[in-house]
């Protein structure tokens, strides 16, 4: 389905329902982007980070013409132009996934030159496999090839391990439930079996012992502690950001690009304190206002040191 509302004239947005077996059926949505070559970099790169933000947390697919030059897509001459730095700026501060790989044609073929400037990216939480990534040159009769891939092999989020007790696990009748229900499903595969057999198979499997699960072993209770009370989604979000920012800036090796990431490091520190700070305040006025209503003696005992503040 078209997003018109998030795309422009250089830039489509559409999103795909994706049925795969079991429980990865799901929705991802695509981006095709072209960076004219005679437009601002940084008006370019704006743009999809709008776009960016208002998928937040989707899983994106982005498929894009950059008009720019980077190692981390195997550019020609393996050297970044100022284009590049801008754009792997908006990689590093995305957590986006390059797809490209190595030694295959290049994406970009004129009289004047060549090199690889068409990038497919992917946001982190992207749960299907991108395989097969190649260039085909022969089906085009464009200047630049076809980029061609497959999505295929849904990740499955792991389950946590808190949410049943199993302590008070009742282990007999739950094999006896288990058994039963994995006598109704045909176990092995055929001789010539396909990868989209063996997803179907493990994923059949997999909703048997969840079934089991749900059928046999009590909830976990969750634990009474309500955590920080000025804490949000938000600041965990920016928390998470931080991390991801100081361990690829731990990880760099090159002097000029470990600079960079220091800076974007340095950067979500900054945001990341203030918007901690504002958090603060916000909740202790919101506190104060709620006592003065609810029991104005607690003000008193707070600036007295007799009780602490959230």
């Amino acid at each position: 389905m078209a997003l018109p509302h998030l795309s422009d004239d250089f830039s489509s947005v559409v999103s795909l329902e994706i049925k795969g077996a079991g429980a990865c059926t799901s929705t991802i949505y695509v981006v095709s982007t072209y960076f004219k070559y005679n437009q601002p970099i940084n008006l370019l790169v704006a743009r999809l980070e709008r776009i960016l933000e208002a998928l937040e947390g989707r899983q994106v697919l982005i498929g894009g013409d950059l008009n720019a030059r980077s190692p981390l897509w195997f550019s020609l001459a393996n050297r970044t132009c100022p284009r590049g730095h801008q754009v792997e700026r908006l990689i590093a501060a995305r957590n986006l996934v390059v797809c490209n790989r190595p030694d295959q044609p290049v994406t970009f073929q004129s009289h004047s030159g060549s090199s690889n400037i068409d990038v497919t990216l992917t946001t982190a939480g992207f749960r299907y496999d991108i395989i097969g990534w190649k260039v085909c040159r022969t089906e085009s009769s464009s200047k630049h090839g076809i980029l061609a891939f497959q999505i295929a092999r849904c990740k499955p989020e792991a389950p946590s391990a808190s949410k049943y007790n199993l302590r008070d696990a009742d282990w007999a009748h739950f094999r006896a439930i288990l058994q039963t229900k994995l006598d109704q499903v045909e176990l092995p595969l055929p001789p010539e079996h396909t990868t989209e057999a063996v997803d179907r198979k493990v994923a059949a499997l997999t909703k048997v012992y969840q079934d089991t699960c749900e059928e046999t072993l009590k909830k976990a209770k969750s634990p009474g502690y309500r955590g920080t009370i000025w804490w949000s989604a938000r600041l965990d979000s920016m928390r998470l950001r931080l991390s991801r920012a100081r361990r690829r800036y731990q990880r760099t090796r090159d002097e000029e690009q470990r600079a960079i990431r220091r800076d974007q490091m340095r950067s979500w520190q900054v945001k990341y304190r203030r918007a901690v700070l504002l958090a603060k305040k916000n909740s202790w006025k919101q506190s104060v206002k709620e006592s003065l209503t609810q029991n104005p003696w607690g003000v008193y005992k707070l600036s007295a040191g007799k009780m602490k503040p959230n």
